[in-house]
C-alpha cells in the first residue's frame, strides 16, 4: 500500500470513530405513558443515550394537573432539578413538565424503560411534544402527536388563488396557511337577445334528526346534494365536534368519506356520528366539511344539538318517575317542591345533587305509603273544643237554675 492509501485509510478509520463517538451522544429516547386509574398517569422515558435534561408538553382538557418526580436523571448521583408550568399555545392548556441535571459536565444517563414521573389530573391529557438535550448540549425535538388539520373555508378567489387557515386541534402547533389554484364562477352568453344563463356553484348539506343515547354516542343522518348546475368530482368529506363555539376531542365518524363525482342535482345519502367524552349538560356542534378538487369548492353545514351528560339520562328518568308517582298519590304532594328543586338542580348542571334529591323524595313518599295507616283528628277539630266545653258549661248552668227556680216556686205552691 503507497503512502497515500495509507493516509486515506487512517482518515477513513478516524472519521468512522468521530461519527460513532457523536452518535452515542445523541438521546434517541422514547415516550410512553400508562393509565394507572382515570385521574394517575405514569410516564416513561426509554432508549436514552446520555440524556441531560428534558421537557415533555402535554395537551391538558380541564383543571391544574400536580406532579410526582422519581428523579430519574439523578440515578447516577448527579444534581438535578424538575419541575412544570401550565401556558397557553393558540388557545390550549399546555403542561410543560422538565428535569435537568445542574452540572454542564455531566454526560448525562442513559434510560431504559425508566418511570420518570406521574401526572394526577382531573380530565384527558395528550401527549405532544418532547425537547431532550444530551450531554454534549445538542438539542433535538419531537412531536408525539399527529392528527388531520381542521381547515376553515377557503378565501375568494382572486388572481387564481385562494387561501385558508389550518390548525391542529388536538396536538396544538401553530396555525399553517394553505393556498390553492381556483377559477372564479364563468358566466356563458346564450347568444340571443333573451339574456344569457350562468353556471353556478352550489353544495347543500342537509341534516336529519339527531338520535342521541345516554352512552354518548350521537348519530345524525346526513344528505350532501349539488344544488348548483355543474358537477363535482373528487370530493373528500371531513367531521369534527364542537362545544361553545370551540371545537373539543371528541371521535367523529363518517359513512362515506370520499366521493368521485356528484353531478347536476344528485345527491348523497350518508350518517355522521360522534362519541362524546364529556359527562355535562350543554350544546354541541356536529361539523360536517366538504372540498372538491375539480372544480375547487369547499362548504360546510352544523347541527346543533343538547347532549345532557351520560349520568343525565338516568337523572331525568328518575325525577320524572318521582314527579308521576308524587301526581299519583296525593298524600305525597308536600314533596313536589323537592322535585322542582331537583328539576332546578339539573338544568344547572349539578347532576348529583339533582339525583339525590329526587331520590329522597321517592324515598320519602314510598316510606309514607308504606306505613301502617292511624287514624287521623283534622286540627281544625282540636281548635273547636274549647268552644264546644264552654257551650257545654253555659247550658248546665242555665238548666241548673231554671231547675231551682222551678224547685223553689213548687214548693211555695204546696
Amino acid at each position: 500500500m503507497n503512502k497515500f492509501g495509507l493516509v486515506l485509510a487512517l482518515f477513513s478509520f478516524a472519521l468512522l470513530i468521530l461519527v460513532s463517538s457523536s452518535l452515542s451522544l445523541v438521546s434517541a429516547l422514547t415516550i410512553s405513558t400508562t393509565d394507572y386509574s382515570p385521574t394517575v398517569t405514569g410516564v416513561k422515558i426509554s432508549d436514552s443515550v446520555n440524556l441531560y435534561s428534558y421537557e415533555i408538553n402535554f395537551v391538558v382538557v380541564s383543571g391544574t394537573p400536580s406532579l410526582t418526580f422519581a428523579d430519574a436523571l439523578a440515578k447516577d448521583g448527579a444534581t438535578t432539578t424538575n419541575g412544570y408550568e401550565l401556558k397557553e399555545i393558540n388557545g390550549a392548556n399546555i403542561l410543560a413538565v422538565y428535569e435537568s441535571i445542574l452540572d454542564p459536565e455531566s454526560p448525562g444517563v442513559n434510560l431504559s424503560d425508566d418511570y420518570v414521573f406521574n401526572i394526577t389530573h382531573s380530565g384527558t391529557i395528550t401527549l405532544r411534544q418532547i425537547i431532550d438535550v444530551n450531554g454534549q448540549q445538542s438539542e433535538d425535538t419531537d412531536n408525539l402527536c399527529t392528527e388531520t388539520l381542521t381547515c376553515g373555508d377557503w378565501s375568494t378567489c382572486v388572481g387564481g388563488v385562494q387561501s385558508r387557515t389550518c390548525q391542529s386541534l388536538t396536538c396544538h402547533y401553530d396555525n399553517t396557511t394553505e393556498n390553492q389554484a381556483c377559477s372564479a364562477t364563468v358566466t356563458n352568453p346564450s347568444g340571443g337577445a333573451g339574456g344569457g344563463s350562468s353556471t353556478t356553484q352550489n353544495i347543500k348539506i342537509e341534516f336529519g334528526v339527531p338520535n342521541i343515547q345516554e352512552s354518548g354516542y350521537v348519530e345524525v343522518p346526513v344528505t350532501i346534494r349539488n344544488a348548483g348546475t355543474i358537477p363535482f368530482n373528487d370530493i373528500t368529506l371531513t367531521s369534527y365536534l364542537m362545544k361553545n363555539g370551540q371545537a373539543i376531542n371528541g371521535t367523529t365518524k363518517l359513512t362515506k368519506t370520499n366521493i368521485a363525482s356528484l353531478s347536476a342535482g344528485a345527491k348523497e345519502d350518508l350518517t355522521v356520528s360522534a362519541n362524546i367524552k364529556e359527562n355535562d349538560v350543554n350544546f354541541y356542534e356536529l361539523v360536517v366539511k366538504f372540498d372538491a378538487k375539480s372544480p375547487v369548492y369547499s362548504d360546510s353545514n352544523k347541527v346543533l344539538f343538547t347532549f345532557v351528560g351520560k349520568e343525565g339520562g338516568k337523572v331525568l328518568k328518575v325525577v320524572a318517575f318521582t314527579s308521576g308517582l308524587i301526581d299519583e298519590h296525593p298524600e305525597c304532594l308536600e314533596l313536589k317542591d323537592m322535585i322542582l328543586e331537583a328539576q332546578s338542580e339539573f338544568n344547572k348542571g349539578n347532576i348529583q345533587l339533582a339525583l339525590q334529591m329526587a331520590n329522597q323524595a321517592v324515598d320519602a313518599c314510598k316510606n309514607y305509603l308504606e306505613s301502617p295507616l292511624k287514624p287521623v283528628i283534622s286540627q281544625k277539630q282540636y281548635d273547636k273544643i274549647p268552644l264546644y266545653l264552654g257551650i257545654g258549661i253555659t247550658a248546665a248552668i242555665l238548666l241548673g237554675i231554671i231547675f231551682n227556680i222551678y224547685r223553689t216556686y213548687y214548693f211555695r205552691r204546696r
